[in-house]
């Protein structure tokens, strides 16, 4: 069976590979002591709380338990506008209550309201309650106010597990460093080290900041060089900062050769232009973390990053929205802000997080291009395609603008349309490259749906040619052919390495049964799809093909049977999308 988006996450696909250049890789660092430890995790997730004041009766916006269930149900709901509403409204009530103040303050603190929430943590300061938030918080408070001994003394006092591991030494490296103490930072940084002794990509890119910053170039290269590995597969922001650091301490060569390194792992990124062209017209950048609040933020982002890599996203939303507190202007977290929101399905909330990036920065025209596909997903299809055309025309020469609209238009069965503008994208390429296989793929399946075969087959043979081994270029191309009954022994063989590549991919599987079918081995199609049918049981086309393959095999009750699932799921399927 053809998978019409191809199994591959086309209308993701620019958000996800902008996040993972953009994060640090922070594997190394986290899996001795887990991130979501206890000690942080457990206090800020959702909790159920012993309802206090149970006489009362239940009258939300009036009474302090109508308020508190209210709050409580918006927040499960990931409404944190209404939770804090409903929370604060409660408060006033009972302004003393530590679970409320704390709850409400870990949502003001979420969604960028610091300031509001210190007042509420005060409160709690010393009492126990959410004792690692709490003073976490009011440390980063401390720094933002450049009152970094009494950061230092609030991180010191921080219970040594969890998450705590990596927080302490980093903000305690980043506040010694703040109060002139760049000895004692660096020392402070030494726990972040392995259980065999070893130095993490984290520890070294902060031992590198902090050299810098304290102009200890010969140590910040040393660190810097074992921050990135001497790669291109280091994370964008950590290139980003090392090449700044060679072009400044004048090695544009070793720059370059940084560059070209995360351009080979990375085909196509423009994340390095505005660097590229700074580094040909020989001006040195300034340094871009040249205080302790960045370095500070920057430890937060780069925390945030790996709590977003562990699916634990209200911690990397609020280490992302404590980042952007000490750095409004920071980019990279913006990004890492809107790909979480984007996974909390606050598409609204994400756009507006991207459009607060500064136009200049390398990461805007990313920023910008997930406002389109967020458009899109609101059911705003007219101005996503309508912001999209608006970059096309900034840039003639770019051609991602284009192959997005394309998208947007095959995810809405606007085939014809789609085919259009993916033609208008490739006039824009010169010559396609290998990384660029995807785009004849989505032409091809558009080209396809839209009647225009000939053309289709033309671009899954070429996407081939450059990707011999993809499965779902393979897939779609040997489904395409059994279906029209043409070169069904290469279709066959062509299925059958898709489904070793993809085992568990139900759409694949079954086009393995179909082929089968088509060809008449009626025992291998049952078995085929069978097996597709466990792996994708919801899926009714599936469910049909299983039908016709058991009545073929004789058993005419389980034929029935699957013919009648696969109409119910069909109409399921369509009174969904008539609701959406």
């Amino acid at each position: 069976m053809k998978d019409e988006t191809g199994s591959v996450p086309v209308r993701r696909s620019a958000r996800l590979a902008i996040t993972v250049a953009v994060g640090l890789a922070l594997s190394a660092a986290c899996t001795s002591s887990k991130i979501s430890g206890p000690s942080v995790a457990a206090d800020v997730a959702p909790q159920a709380w012993e309802a206090p004041r149970l006489g009362e009766a239940i009258e939300p916006g009036r009474s302090f338990i109508g308020n508190f269930l209210a709050g409580s149900f918006a927040r499960t709901q990931s409404d944190s506008d209404h939770a804090i509403e409903y929370f604060r409204a409660a408060l006033a009530k009972d302004p003393e209550n530590p679970d409320l103040n704390f709850q409400a303050a870990v949502l003001l603190v979420s969604e960028g309201r610091v300031d509001d929430a210190i007042p509420l943590l005060g409160k709690l300061a010393g009492t126990g309650k959410g004792t690692t938030v709490v003073d976490l918080v009011l440390a980063i408070h401390d720094i933002a106010r450049g009152e970094f001994k009494g950061a230092d003394e609030r991180l010191g006092a921080l219970e040594k597990n969890g998450i705590n591991r990596l927080v302490g030494p980093i903000l305690r490296g980043w506040a010694l460093a703040g109060a002139g103490d760049v000895g004692g930072a660096l020392e402070a940084l030494n726990n972040l080290r392995g259980k065999n002794g070893e130095a993490s990509a984290l520890q070294n890119l902060h031992v590198a900041l902090i050299n810098d910053m304290g102009e200890r170039d010969a140590a910040a290269l040393e660190a810097y060089r074992a921050a990135t590995g001497g790669k291109g597969a280091a994370a964008f922001r950590a290139i980003e900062l090392f090449g700044e650091f060679l072009e400044r301490t004048g090695k544009p060569d070793e720059a370059q050769k940084v560059y070209n390194a995360f351009l080979t792992e990375h085909p196509g990124t423009n994340l390095l232009d505005a660097s590229l062209a700074r580094l040909k017209s020989g001006t040195k950048p300034s340094r871009s973390i040249a205080d302790a609040k960045f370095g500070a933020a920057q430890g937060l982002f780069d925390l945030a990053g790996a709590f977003r890599q562990q699916n634990a996203r209200e911690m990397g939303l609020l280490f992302g929205r404590l980042a952007l507190y000490l750095k409004a202007d920071f980019p990279a977290v913006r990004i890492l802000l809107g790909d979480i929101l984007e996974s909390n399905q606050r598409l609204e909330a994400a756009n507006t997080v991207y459009a607060a990036i500064d136009a200049a920065s390398p990461l805007a025209w990313a920023a910008r291009v997930r406002v389109g596909l967020n458009l899109d997903d609101l059911d705003r299809p007219d101005d996503a395609i309508t912001h999209l055309r608006t970059m096309a025309a900034e840039k003639p020469d770019v051609a991602q603008p284009l192959i997005t609209i394309g998208n947007i238009l095959r995810g809405r069965d606007r085939f014809a349309e789609a085919v259009v503008v993916y033609d208008e994208a490739f006039l824009r390429i010169p010559s396609l490259k290998q990384h660029q296989w995807s785009l004849l793929y989505f032409r091809g399946m558009a080209l396809e749906r839209s009647g225009q075969w000939k053309r289709a087959e033309t671009d899954f043979l070429a996407a081939l040619e450059f990707e011999p081994e993809q499965p779902y270029v393979l897939n779609y191309l040997g489904y395409s052919w059994v279906d029209k009954g043409l070169h069904l022994d290469r279709a066959i063989e062509m299925i059958g390495k898709a489904v070793k590549l993809r085992p568990n991919d139900g759409y694949i599987v079954d086009s393995l049964g179909w082929a089968h079918y088509r060809l008449g081995k009626i025992k291998e199609a049952v078995r085929d799809l069978e097996r597709a049918i466990e792996l994708r049981p919801e899926d009714p086309i599936i469910n049909d093909h299983l039908g016709d393959a058991y009545w073929k095999a004789d058993r005419r009750r389980e034929a029935k049977f699957q013919w009648l699932r696969s109409l119910i799921l069909s109409a399921k399927s369509k009174r969904r999308s008539n609701a959406a």
